[in-house]
């Protein structure tokens, strides 16, 4: 008895995993907008503020990789500068961890004085948005050379998450 008890008991456990699950294929495919803010003494209010947007991603759901395009803009003194880079993450399941690294430079105009773009590793958690459940929330940090958090970073596939 105790054996089918166990069977049973396993069996229900591994349902209800499952019914929690979700094919990530379509939620990382999905347009993403976002924002990431970087304290510093350089800027007015003492942070900087980067709007973000990551497209054209493609998941392989063999292996939990992705690749795609981000593009980044920041407003200098009345001027607006972008740049695109390609993108390559990965996605650990278990955990909801997602790691977004810089692969190439597509474009990028040049910044004032003596400033320039760095391209980060991004570290950031999965969530379900609690506020619409159609729509996911990637929070994290971009990280530095040495592996530490640099600055704060959202994205969401909402399209309207931050404007």
């Amino acid at each position: 008895m105790k054996t089918k008890f166990t069977l049973f008991a396993l069996l229900t456990l591994f349902t209800s995993l499952r019914s929690f699950s979700f094919n990530p294929e379509p939620v990382f495919e999905s347009d993403w907008k976002g924002y990431s803010k970087q304290y510093t003494d350089l800027f007015e209010g003492g942070q900087a503020v980067l709007l973000h947007s990551m497209y054209d991603v493609n998941f392989d759901v063999n292996d939990y990789t992705f690749t795609g395009k981000m593009k980044s803009t920041i407003k200098i003194d009345g001027y607006t500068y972008q740049a695109s880079i390609n993108v390559k993450g990965t996605y650990n399941y278990s955990n909801f961890e997602v790691y977004i690294r810089p692969t190439s430079v597509i474009s990028e105009d040049a910044l004032p004085g003596d400033l320039y773009w760095i391209y980060s590793t991004i570290k950031a958690t999965l969530y379900s948005d609690q506020e619409n459940s159609n729509y996911y929330i990637l929070k994290g940090y971009t990280l530095d050379l040495g592996g530490y958090n640099e600055s704060s970073i959202e994205f969401s596939t909402d399209p309207y998450y931050y404007e």
